[in-house]
């Protein structure tokens, strides 16, 4: 796996309830997203055409992004998930202290 997808992963939130009540339908939801995320990946033209419609951004500036994607798959959160989220958050937070001080000047 990509340190990217580890580092900035995507996340899909179920209420408890939910979970307890329909984890067969949560388990098809979750396949379906591990089917299209397969198909992104491995046909990343198309991807990057049918995001650019949606997105509203330029063709080629998405072609780069879905060339340059990391794997898209369904995973659970892990400690690595948790050190990288903790990672870029500690580095949002030293740019926005940064930004802070430059105005200050």
């Amino acid at each position: 796996m990509d340190k990217a997808s580890v580092e900035s992963p995507g996340f899909y939130y179920a209420a408890p309830d939910c979970v307890h009540d329909y984890p067969d339908i949560l388990k098809i939801i979750l396949q379906k997203l591990e089917k299209a995320g397969s198909w992104a990946k491995n046909n990343n033209k198309d991807s990057a055409k049918l995001l650019s419609k949606l997105y509203k951004v330029d063709l080629g500036t998405m072609e780069i992004v879905e060339e340059s994607g990391g794997d898209r798959k369904v995973l659970p959160v892990t400690d690595e998930v948790l050190i990288g989220l903790q990672n870029m958050a500690a580095i949002c937070e030293i740019r926005t202290l940064s930004n802070s001080e430059n105005r200050k000047s």
